[in-house]
């Protein structure tokens, strides 16, 4: 018993440890699914369309479009941050420059605010759409600009090999052949 812990403990502690998968999975793949529902919430205010459908408060519809832009560029931030390190040296000041550009935009989202009060309750909360679009673009052209160099950097999709198809045929063929 003693010596199956000491072996395990053993097995444990060599080599380096690669994180690389969970990392990317937990740090990078999940801001980017969770930016696409934040983008779908701030666009038409819910993520599925049954409650697109079904749900017709303009109030509740506004208001969580509005959250929804929110996290979408909390959500953005947090994948910057997290992938800083590992893009092209030439990527980095831009990543910054998107950081400072995306809180900027934050600081502004009351703007989109249209609210129509009726003494202190606000009985309905509008948006000013041409505002709300502009930021949209906005936001989308930021987007396509890390996923562009996230991928250069091989974070998202593994470089691109040459691959010689005789040379692996030949080199399936050679193992069936010479083994043993």
């Amino acid at each position: 018993m003693v010596e199956k812990e000491e072996r395990n403990n053993e097995d444990v502690t060599k080599g380096n440890w690669n994180l690389a998968k969970s990392y990317t999975h937990q740090k990078i793949l999940t801001w980017l699914i969770q930016i696409d529902n934040f983008r779908n919430i701030s666009v038409f205010g819910f993520e599925k369309l049954e409650s697109d459908i079904y749900i017709k408060d303009l109030n509740l519809r506004n208001t969580a479009r509005l959250h929804g832009l929110k996290r979408w560029i909390h959500a953005m931030i947090f994948l910057i941050r997290n992938t800083k390190f590992a893009v092209h040296v030439n990527s980095k000041d831009a990543l910054e420059a998107h950081i400072l550009r995306l809180s900027k935009i934050e600081k502004y989202l009351f703007k989109l605010k249209v609210e129509k009060k009726r003494g202190s309750r606000v009985v309905e909360l509008d948006m000013d759409e041409e505002l709300f679009a502009k930021i949209i673009t906005e936001l989308d052209t930021i987007m396509d600009d890390i996923n562009f160099k996230l991928n250069k950097a091989g974070l998202i999709f593994s470089p691109e090999e040459e691959f010689d198809i005789k040379e692996i045929k030949k080199g399936y063929k050679d193992k069936f052949v010479n083994r043993t």
